[in-house]
């Protein structure tokens, strides 16, 4: 797809780089507009209602997923690209 509307013909590691880039770039853009790290929350009701199979997503375990999160994506504590 990217092919056809580019014209370029990227590897797997350069399209890998390039949304990436993107990522990073709506990252900071977000930030600029006023998200905070506190805003990288799920609503509170699907913390406090299971699912029909029971299972629930505490609010321990999510930040746990969002701290991983920051970690693999390259972002600092508050969710800020290293790069910029």
């Amino acid at each position: 797809m990217i092919h056809l509307v580019t014209g370029r013909r990227l590897s797997k590691e350069e399209l890998q780089k390039t949304a990436s880039r993107i990522a990073d770039m709506t990252r900071i853009f977000n930030l600029r507009e006023g998200l905070k790290p506190e805003h990288d929350r799920l609503p509170q009701r699907l913390h406090l209602e299971p699912l029909p199979s029971g299972q629930q997503l505490s609010e321990h375990e999510l930040q746990y997923m969002i701290d991983e999160y920051y970690r693999l994506r390259g972002l600092d504590q508050n969710g800020v690209p290293s790069a910029f």
